[in-house]
């Protein structure tokens, strides 16, 4: 639930290239180097690493990836509970869009303007607040529409993940689609962001891609997972709803609901 920005290359723009690699086989070991479980917690960590050797299922192609993409229609994402939110945390939406370029299914992110009041300059996806009457897909595509340029006829919605929070106090609902039109048309539509990045799903679910970064926010310490781009940085809160994104890819789940609530719980501490 906490953001920090890490570094980002100014030169970076919209597409990348990346040599093929086994997509299951790097998502199980990125999954297991970025598992938190107390030191000495033997039975969790042998348990997680069962869990990911029976991954059997995806590959990098694109239509593997929007087959198992499409089978989050049958999955009951998991909520932060309202009890546990503050009532002044807004109800916002993102969209993990996942589009095909040269072959390869590449995730859309965008780099926010540095003018901005919350998560400025910062490695996001498209979304925004939720506004009266709609639900989190009309919420998502919209943002996705009015900030990168989305046409939305071309979106294919499958389901949602887990729930999350942001340090802008927003209470998060992770919204996924599958985008039929050209990655590389796609641009900034708002002053809200500077730049419109994808990248290959694949090169992001390198081992060797991930680390863990800390941050201190208010006198407390935080883990950031961050994700190597190559080009730019995933971080905080975007990285960790992408990496769920990687390991529903992967046919396993990672189950942060506990975490991000432990987490929230701190943050709220006075």
């Amino acid at each position: 639930g906490v953001s920090r920005r890490t570094s980002i290359n100014a030169a970076a723009s919209i597409g990348s290239r990346s040599a093929g690699f086994g997509f299951v086989s790097s998502v199980i070991e990125l999954m297991f180097a970025s598992y938190r479980a107390s030191p000495g917690d033997a039975t969790t960590i042998h348990k997680f690493l069962r869990q990911s050797l029976a991954v059997t299922g995806t590959s990098e192609s694109c239509a593997n990836t929007r087959a198992r993409l499409r089978a989050l229609n049958g999955r009951e994402p998991a909520r932060l509970p309202d009890h546990a939110v503050p009532d002044h945390f807004r109800r916002a939406a993102v969209l993990l869009l996942v589009g095909c370029h040269e072959d390869r299914p590449c995730i859309v992110l965008s780099e926010r303007a540095a003018n901005m009041r919350s998560h400025a300059a910062e490695i996001a996806l498209p979304g925004g607040r939720i506004e009266p009457g709609e639900t989190p897909e009309q919420a998502a595509v919209r943002e996705a529409t009015e900030e990168v340029g989305v046409d939305a006829n071309a979106v294919e919605l499958f389901g949602r993940l887990d729930e999350a929070w942001s340090k802008a106090r927003n209470h998060v609902v992770p919204v996924v689609g599958w985008y039929d039109a050209p990655l590389q048309d796609l641009a900034p539509t708002s002053p809200e962001v500077a730049r419109v990045f994808f990248t290959p799903l694949a090169r992001i679910a390198r081992p060797e891609a991930h680390r863990i970064d800390t941050a201190e926010i208010n006198g407390r310490t935080y883990e950031n997972d961050v994700l190597d781009a190559d080009t730019f940085d995933i971080y905080g809160l975007t990285a960790d709803i992408v990496m769920d994104l990687l390991a529903w890819l992967a046919g396993t789940e990672r189950d942060r609901i506990t975490i991000r609530l432990a987490e929230l719980e701190r943050s709220l501490e006075p």
